[in-house]
């Protein structure tokens, strides 16, 4: 069982420059999280943002999260044991690190 976390501040701001520029940012702040054996995990901020070009009927989208690279596993295992026989803790993090992708959008 995971305890939701206690506290938790988050904030997004979006600016639109023009027509064509569009750039967001979003911060979120968890803290006071317990974990199945009810002692606190660590304090963490993830961080995302995006920036979209519109050209047109065409959009490009480049976003990012993760952008801090909080990762569970550098502040405690995610298994114990063998490979061939793990046992598994708890997640209360993200545990893939950094994301970045690009998109293009179409509009008929």
């Amino acid at each position: 069982m995971m305890v939701t976390h206690k506290h938790n501040l988050s904030a997004t701001f979006f600016y639109e420059h023009d027509e064509r520029w569009r750039i967001g940012l979003e911060s979120s702040y968890i803290a006071h999280q317990l974990n199945q054996n009810y002692l606190s995990v660590k304090n963490y901020v993830l961080m995302a943002a995006i920036i979209q070009y519109n050209l047109g009927r065409l959009s490009f989208i480049l976003n990012g999260e993760n952008l801090g690279d909080v990762r569970q596993s550098r502040y405690k295992r995610i298994y114990d044991g063998a490979m061939a026989n793990p046992q598994f803790h708890k997640l209360w993090t993200p545990i893939d690190g950094r994301l970045i992708n690009l998109s293009e959008k179409m509009s008929l």
